[in-house]
């Protein structure tokens, strides 16, 4: 969720079949579509809604606002998905990541960019989860990705498994910087936020070896928490940490702010 300088509410994520959001039901256009709406932040009255999606598994996963009160908004996607400005799509079977933007008026579409390749490569998938806006209105999107994945500045190939992904685009959604970090086994994003100078924390889990630039984190044999400090200008390393727990237990990073 986001929160406008009015209190309005901002939400999204996803819905399968027909789901009654209060102002009236949407149905999915095949699987999974993303769903996205305006409460009133006096009494939860729904503004407006919309639905995004085609026939595969479409996820809406994180939103923020910039400082015009615009909706960014990013995912992944699955087959062809029309955001607003005419039909995207991908050719292979995974999810592609996306990031779009919305009016916070009305809905109203603005542009939309999807993140892949689109020659139909098994190995293409992504997903990004986390988003933050910086003062200037640069824009950061976290996640993961396997296989090569084209965020605007050339391929980036992931080790074997899926990796860790961070991007930073323009507030109209011109490429600026992406990094790819992680080996042969999984490796996930799942937070992001902006610090006051511009800078991107991340955080998420890993397993296997990650490198953010600052040397090889510490980790055991389950999955391990990880926070990283990039900087907002190149995505070069700041620094970076893991949290360790006992082998024989588990730990995800989800969430951060500033």
């Amino acid at each position: 969720i986001a929160v406008d300088a009015s209190g309005n509410v901002f939400v999204t994520g996803q819905f399968q079949a027909t789901a009654d959001f209060a102002a009236g039901s949407m149905t999915s256009a095949g699987s999974y579509d993303i769903f996205l709406m305006k409460l009133s932040g006096a009494n939860g009255s729904v503004n407006w809604k919309k639905s995004i999606g085609g026939t595969g598994i479409d996820m809406g996963n994180a939103l923020a606002l910039d400082g015009s009160g615009n909706i960014l908004l990013t995912g992944s996607f699955r087959g062809t998905v029309d955001f607003g400005g005419g039909a995207m799509a991908s050719t292979n079977p995974y999810n592609l990541p996306f990031l779009a933007r919305y009016s916070g008026l009305d809905g109203s579409y603005q542009w939309a960019k999807r993140f892949g390749r689109m020659d139909g490569a098994l190995s293409t998938q992504g997903n990004a989860f986390g988003i933050s806006i910086d003062v200037s209105g640069n824009i950061a999107i976290a996640g993961t990705f396997g296989g090569p994945v084209d965020f605007g500045g050339g391929a980036l190939t992931s080790g074997g498994g899926l990796d860790v992904f961070a991007a930073e685009y323009t507030s109209s959604g011109g490429y600026l910087w992406a990094k790819g970090f992680g080996d042969a086994s999984d490796q996930q994003a799942y937070g992001l936020a902006f610090d006051h100078t511009g800078n991107v924390v991340l955080t998420g889990y890993f397993m296997g070896a990650i490198n953010f630039g600052g040397g090889v984190l510490p980790n055991t044999a389950a999955e391990t928490v990880f926070l990283a400090k990039l900087s907002g200008a190149s995505g070069a390393h700041i620094w970076s940490k893991s949290f360790i727990a006992s082998s024989m237990y588990r730990g995800f990073g989800y969430s951060v702010a500033i």
